[in-house]
């Protein structure tokens, strides 16, 4: 499925070196049927492709489907380029610690154009009226940090939310970071006027910066991980992704963000895995295995999908449309979850 044309087209540099990396935003058209029940509520999503080198980049097909299917729930929805891949500058690393530099200056600019959104976005505007109290009841905003192959390595050892939103909370003028929360500022605020609704426009940078990141505690953050690669793996026995999640750490500015392993992150936050019986890169033994200790870890939110006949591309008769079932129903799950 064809996504629509990108409602923004921009790049951002990462924190990592600042190489600039090519983005595009995505929102929903309710035009076309989306949920108009997400109403006074902003929702976000981000999608990390497969390995660069193979031939990834934020146009592979399998990261359409997966972005449709957010599209259709009514979430925007980010793709994003590392480095090496499409028009993003620079090439894939040995160490991955520079994409998940990149792939952590795409998070930060998701979570600041989300928050900077006014939540009656997309939907008429004579439905909110000027009753500010139905804004200010809101529910806090929600964010899916998904990936796809080599992506889902990326969410999943990428720092806490906490921890990235507090590093970048102050950048100097001359930061990658403050470039990006410019970026993200303008961008939202454009977004904002396009729809006529009250934006923060006229405020002064350091206005908006410190609202934003305020506003950041009140986030639902869940993962989405698609044909998820468990070591070992021999396209990628030179990357750190296969080493333990203690080992992968990147140090920005002088500020090392440590890592938060799926483990960590499953017992605060909603997780699907969604792989193929016939994977290809890693065994469906290995994958139902690595399944079954997150959820048995007390508390665990973790939850995942094995869909038969398919494989690591995804291009298998009924696979698709069998996918696409699967992320339709843990939305589902999400929505009633974040109801109580």
């Amino acid at each position: 499925m064809a996504l629509p044309k990108p409602t923004h087209q921009f790049k951002i540099p990462s924190v990592y070196d600042g190489v600039l990396l090519q983005c595009r935003i995505y929102h929903p058209d309710y035009a076309q049927g989306t949920d108009r029940n997400t109403i006074y509520k902003t929702k976000g999503a981000m999608i990390a492709h497969p390995y660069a080198p193979l031939g990834g980049c934020y146009d592979d097909p399998v990261i359409a489907v997966v972005a449709s299917e957010l599209l259709r729930a009514g979430y925007a929805v980010g793709t994003f380029n590392l480095r090496g891949a499409g028009g993003s500058q620079g090439r894939t690393s040995w160490t991955a610690k520079p994409e998940l530099g990149d792939f952590i200056s795409f998070y930060l600019f998701l979570v600041h154009y989300i928050v900077g959104l006014d939540p009656s976005l997309g939907h008429d505007s004579t439905l909110a009226g000027n009753d500010t109290s139905l804004m200010e009841d809101s529910p806090c905003p929600s964010i899916i940090v998904s990936g796809y192959s080599y992506g889902s390595m990326l969410a999943r050892y990428s720092p806490s939310s906490r921890v990235i939103l507090s590093t970048f909370q102050e950048p100097k003028q001359n930061e990658p970071a403050y470039k990006i929360l410019q970026e993200a500022r303008s961008l939202s605020s454009k977004r904002n006027r396009e729809a006529r609704v009250h934006s923060c426009s006229n405020e002064s940078s350091s206005s908006c910066f410190g609202t934003t990141v305020t506003k950041t505690k009140d986030i639902n953050i869940s993962y989405l991980l698609i044909s998820p690669l468990l070591p070992p793996i021999t396209i990628f026995t030179a990357t750190s992704l296969l080493l333990p999640a203690s080992k992968l750490t990147v140090t920005i500015n002088g500020n090392t963000l440590p890592p938060s392993d799926l483990q960590d992150k499953v017992l605060e936050h909603q997780t699907l895995a969604i792989f193929g019986e016939n994977d290809g890169f890693t065994s469906s033994k290995k994958l139902m295995g690595w399944s079954d200790q997150l959820k048995k870890l007390e508390g665990s939110r973790f939850d995942s999908v094995m869909v038969k006949g398919a494989g690591h591309f995804w291009h298998e008769h009924e696979a698709e449309p069998r996918m696409r079932r699967a992320i339709q129903e843990w939305i589902a799950r999400e929505a009633s979850y974040q109801s109580i």
